[in-house]
């Protein structure tokens, strides 16, 4: 049986722009298929070319060239009015209309598509409730706080019953109970492709099951979440894992030395039982001292990481090296600044 195409099937996107008469490319080459039902985390530095990407995927910008499919049809060919029903968009900024109640920003879409008075006030009253703010109705976005704000946002952008959902930076204005507010929220969400861009590891950790790593308007890595924390394998990808999750105090880092060795092991699942460690000193006669040790639970999985310092000859450190491959125990030989 042949499986179903890719909700969003995005082919070799390029997006370019004409800057003081010198052409800058904003995406190149770009490729990325999105599972129906997931939540895929669209992650990378300032600059990468994430915004450009929503920005084409929901239409509010024209690609250079490429293809982008939404459930086997090109995109171009489905018509603006029918798409727009089908996706919602929530903002970095909130983008609510002041002058509007909580009731009557999440009211605007429905109006705007003529459903009737009675209709668009049960779907009110049911996403208000959704998220919480139903004693909120009537209140202003000057008299709510930034998290009730996005809640607003984000029953909005349900409003209409999209299948896709496009969430551009939706909690980087955010303090971080707000923050959790909203990513609970979201990953509650049912029958709803979600497309989340960010640039914190953290919300990808939260609640995505994909994630796609960006940088100067590529993908250089995707693939399920669990694998590219357990194995990040583009520098950038790491540099992202490190800066974001658990920074390492600069004061472990030592002079380098053939005798000592500073590791990252990961475990995964079943894995994080073995008593790797206790046989690593009992057989090689190495000092190991365990610097730092946590946990990352993600949709699916446990990872567990270790930072840990081997001490000994240079040969009893490469045995041990030997050792954790022959387990297959993932690990990275760190050194300043890692």
């Amino acid at each position: 049986m042949i499986p179903p195409p890719p909700l969003i099937q995005i082919k070799s996107l390029c997006k370019s722009y004409i800057q003081k008469e010198e052409k800058l490319a904003a995406l190149h080459e770009l490729s990325l298929d999105v599972p129906e039902g997931c939540i895929c985390g669209i992650i990378g530095p300032s600059g990468a070319g994430k915004s450009t990407l929503v920005r084409c995927l929901s239409r509010l910008t024209t690609p250079t060239s490429g293809e982008i499919w939404i459930r086997g049809k090109p995109l171009p060919l489905i018509p603006m009015q029918a798409y727009y029903q089908s996706i919602g968009m929530i903002f970095q900024h909130f983008n609510l209309m002041n002058g509007k109640t909580a009731a009557e920003n999440i009211a605007h879409p429905l109006l705007i598509a003529k459903h009737t008075k009675k209709a668009v006030e049960a779907r009110v009253h049911e996403l208000l409730e959704f998220v919480g703010l139903s004693s909120k109705k009537n209140a202003y976005p000057a008299q709510l706080s930034g998290g009730e704000k996005q809640r607003v946002g984000v029953a909005r952008a349900l409003a209409k019953d999209p299948y896709i959902l496009f969430c551009d930076e939706a909690t980087s204005a955010l303090d971080p109970k707000a923050t959790a507010e909203i990513l609970a929220l979201l990953k509650s969400i049912k029958n709803t492709t979600i497309v989340l861009i960010t640039h914190d590891m953290n919300v990808v950790r939260s609640i995505c099951h994909r994630v796609a790593v960006m940088e100067a308007g590529s993908i250089v890595e995707e693939g399920a979440v669990e694998d590219i924390f357990f194995n990040p394998g583009h520098p950038t990808t790491q540099r992202l894992l490190q800066s974001t999750t658990h920074e390492i105090p600069s004061e472990f880092f030592k002079q380098p030395s053939p005798n000592r060795k500073m590791l990252r092991l990961r475990f995964k699942g079943k894995a994080a039982g073995e008593p790797i460690i206790t046989q690593l000193i009992q057989r090689f006669q190495i000092e190991a001292n365990i610097l730092l040790g946590f946990v990352d639970r993600l949709q699916s999985v446990v990872i567990g990481t270790l930072i840990i310092e081997l001490t000994g000859s240079p040969s009893q450190i490469q045995s041990g090296l030997r050792f954790l491959q022959e387990k297959e125990v993932h690990f990275e030989v760190l050194e300043h600044g890692e």
